[in-house]
């Protein structure tokens, strides 16, 4: 909630048939994100490179081409989440890479 100062939320729980508990939720919210491209088609350690350029093949109209994985950052010691099946690609340009 916009302006929230919490770290967790409490919430008590009663059912129909009288039990009760108590739940405390840790608050947390995206801290930052970023993208991690490496080349495509992968090759043995392409995954550890990543790929921030992407320029044109000599001799021909086509350019190199990335993979990217877009990673969700989260408060409260979260860590990283990978939220690429959430996240889509697009660009104008074909060596730049954006995440909408």
């Amino acid at each position: 909630l916009p302006g929230a100062n919490c770290s967790s939320i409490t919430l008590l729980v009663n059912t129909n048939f009288g039990l009760s508990t108590t739940l405390e939720i840790s608050a947390t919210y995206l801290d930052y994100m970023y993208v991690f491209a490496s080349p495509y088609p992968s090759f043995d350690g392409s995954a550890s490179m990543e790929k921030t350029t992407l320029r044109k093949i000599d001799c021909t109209d086509a350019y190199q081409h990335a993979s990217g994985e877009v990673y969700a950052v989260l408060t409260g010691g979260y860590g990283e989440e990978v939220v690429t099946r959430a996240a889509t690609f697009h660009s104008s340009n074909s060596s730049v890479i954006e995440v909408d």
